[in-house]
C-alpha cells in the first residue's frame, strides 16, 4: 500500500515555516553585525585614549645652557640712580673716553692756561680761573653731585654751588669710567653760559 501524498495545504505550510526560519536567521545575523559594528569605534576610541601611545611623551628641554638672569635685570641697569644718585647722567648711552683728554686751546670763552696730567686750567673774561679735573672712577660723579646745594641739569652736565664752598660753582659730567669735574671761583657770567661752555669742552675732549 502506498503512503498518502502530501496535500497542497501541507506544502504551503512547510514553505511558510522554512521562510520564517530563514527570516529569523537573517534578522539575527543583521543584528549581530550591527551591534558589533556599533561597538568597534567605541573600542577603538577606548584603546586610543588608554593605550600607551595615547599621550605622547613630553621630553624635557635638551638645552644644556643653564638659565641665567639677563644683565638688564640688575638694579644698575633698571635703576640708574642705584649707581649715579639722584641726578644720573643724561648721556648714559654716549659716555666719552676721558682717559687721555686732549684739551683744546680754546672753547667758547675759555682759553687754555696749562695742563697737568689729566687736568687743565682755563681762563676767560668773567670766569677767572676754570679748573678742569678728570677723576678716575664714576663713583666720584654721585659724590660730587650730592655735595651741591642746588644741583640742576644743563644739557649733559649737572651744575650747582658746592655746600662746603658756596663761592665755588661746579659742573659735573660722567665719562666712560671717569668723572669730569669743572669748577670756577669767580663766576661773573650767567650760570647757563658757564655750563654751556663746560658742555662744549666735554664734547671737544
Amino acid at each position: 500500500m502506498q503512503p498518502p501524498r502530501p496535500t497542497r495545504r501541507g506544502t504551503i505550510a512547510g514553505v511558510a515555516v522554512l521562510a520564517a526560519v530563514v527570516i529569523v536567521v537573517l534578522v539575527w545575523v543583521i543584528l549581530r553585525h550591527g551591534v558589533a559594528g556599533d561597538r568597534t569605534p567605541a573600542a577603538d576610541a577606548s584603546s586610543s585614549t588608554t593605550g600607551p601611545s595615547a599621550t605622547p611623551d613630553v621630553e624635557a628641554s635638551t638645552d644644556p645652557t643653564p638659565a641665567t638672569a639677563s644683565p638688564s635685570a640688575s638694579p644698575a641697569a633698571t635703576d640708574p640712580a642705584a649707581v649715579w644718585g639722584d641726578h644720573p647722567p643724561h648721556n648714559l648711552d654716549a659716555l666719552k673716553d676721558l682717559d687721555s683728554p686732549a684739551y683744546p686751546e680754546t672753547v667758547g670763552e675759555f682759553t687754555l692756561d696749562g695742563t697737568s696730567g689729566r687736568g687743565a686750567s682755563y681762563v676767560g673774561p668773567g670766569y677767572g680761573t676754570v679748573d678742569v679735573t678728570v677723576l678716575e672712577d664714576t663713583a666720584h660723579y654721585a659724590a660730587l653731585v650730592s655735595g651741591l646745594t642746588d644741583p640742576r641739569y644743563v644739557e649733559n652736565a649737572v651744575c650747582g654751588k658746592e655746600a662746603v664752598n658756596p663761592g665755588q660753582f661746579t659742573c659735573v659730567l660722567a665719562g666712560e669710567g671717569t668723572t669730569l669735574w669743572v669748577t670756577t671761583t669767580s663766576l661773573q657770567v650767567s650760570v647757563n653760559d658757564f655750563a654751556a661752555t663746560v658742555n662744549d669742552l666735554y664734547d671737544a675732549l
